[in-house]
């Protein structure tokens, strides 16, 4: 038996923020999700276009409305109707939001907190780029 030198990429959280900046300044609730990438140290910054699901983010890139926008995903789901379904059916846009995004021609991705009652109550996760 012997053992062996191995490299482990790792993904480390650093400082993060997200701050609404018109119609007035509010600093936001949110935690980058595991695997994001950084902005870089002058962040983004830009118009923001909301959608609930993927199929509305296609037909508005269809129509040009989603360039160099900033996508929020603001999924919808009846947690007290099913509570463990919706964790399955939201969970699809933290994993899967980003790349769609940049699919669709937007510059970042805001996606709605997996919590089953709180927009304001970050909830992390990881995320997969394709």
């Amino acid at each position: 038996v012997h053992g062996e030198m191995v490299t482990i990429p790792k993904w480390v959280r650093n400082s993060e923020y997200a701050e609404l900046t018109f119609p007035r300044t509010k600093p936001l609730a949110m935690l980058g999700l595991g695997r994001s990438i950084g902005t870089g140290p002058d962040g983004i910054e830009g118009p923001v276009i909301v959608v609930e699901t993927f199929e509305e983010l296609e037909e508005r890139a269809a129509r040009n409305e989603t360039q160099n926008k900033i996508i929020v995903f603001n999924q919808q789901c009846d947690w007290q109707a099913q509570p463990i379904g919706c964790y399955r059916a939201t969970n699809k846009f933290r994993t899967g939001g980003a790349s769609a995004a940049a699919k669709a021609g937007g510059v970042a991705a805001l996606i709605r907190s997996l919590a089953s009652f709180s927009i304001d109550s970050p909830h992390t996760g990881t995320m997969v780029y394709e």
